[in-house]
C-alpha cells in the first residue's frame, strides 16, 4: 500500500495558496489535503485517521501546534502565527515568528521557503490582510508579473474564501487542485 502525502491547511484564502503553492513546488503527485471543520482550529476524526495513513504529513497555515507536537512521523508544520517552538523531532517548523521575524501570510513562507513565487503567494497576503497587502511592494510585482489588478485579486480572495463562507468544506479542500 502506498503511503500519500497529507497536507492540512486553512480553509481561507492563504491556506488554500499555501497548498497549492507546496503541490507546485514539491510536484507533489500522490496526496490529500484536508481541511479542519471550517470555524474549529483542532483536527477532527476524520484528519486524525488520515494522519495515522499518510507517509508525510505537512500542515499550513493552522496555528495548532499543540496538535502538530502530537504527530507521531514526519510533519513540515509551515506557518506564519506565533507560537512556541515544537520539541517533536519529527516536526520541521518552518516559522519566521520563532525568529522574532514576520511573514504578512504562511503563502509568502511557502514560496520563500521553496523558492516559488507566483500571484498565489500574493492572494494569501490579500486574503489575510486585506487592502493593507498593497503597501507590500512584492504584492504588487507578482500581481502585476500575472496581470491582475487589485481589484481582480480582492475579487479572487472573495471567490475562494466563499467557500469557507459557506461552510462548504469540501469547496475548501478541492479549491487547490483547480
Amino acid at each position: 500500500m502506498i503511503k500519500v502525502n497529507l497536507i492540512i491547511h486553512h480553509w481561507d484564502t492563504d491556506g488554500i495558496t499555501s497548498t497549492a503553492l507546496l503541490i507546485k513546488a514539491s510536484e507533489l503527485k500522490d496526496f490529500m489535503n484536508l481541511s479542519p471543520p471550517i470555524g474549529e482550529f483542532r483536527f477532527d476524526e476524520r484528519i486524525r485517521e488520515a494522519i495515522e495513513r499518510a507517509g508525510k504529513v505537512y500542515v499550513l497555515d493552522l496555528n495548532l501546534p499543540h496538535e502538530v507536537e502530537s504527530i507521531d512521523k514526519e510533519t513540515v508544520f509551515i506557518d506564519h502565527h506565533i507560537q512556541p517552538r515544537i520539541k517533536n523531532p519529527m516536526v520541521r517548523q518552518i516559522n519566521p515568528a520563532l525568529e522574532e521575524d514576520e511573514a504578512p501570510s504562511a503563502s509568502f513562507v511557502v514560496s520563500e521557503y521553496f523558492s516559488v513565487w507566483n500571484a498565489w503567494s500574493a492572494l494569501g497576503v490579500v486574503g489575510d490582510i486585506g487592502e493593507k497587502a498593497f503597501e507590500i511592494p512584492k504584492v504588487n510585482q507578482l500581481l502585476e508579473r500575472e496581470g491582475l489588478t487589485r481589484e481582480e485579486a480582492l475579487k479572487i480572495v472573495e471567490l475562494i474564501d466563499s467557500n469557507y463562507i459557506t461552510m462548504d468544506r469540501e469547496g475548501v479542500e478541492k479549491a487547490p487542485k483547480v
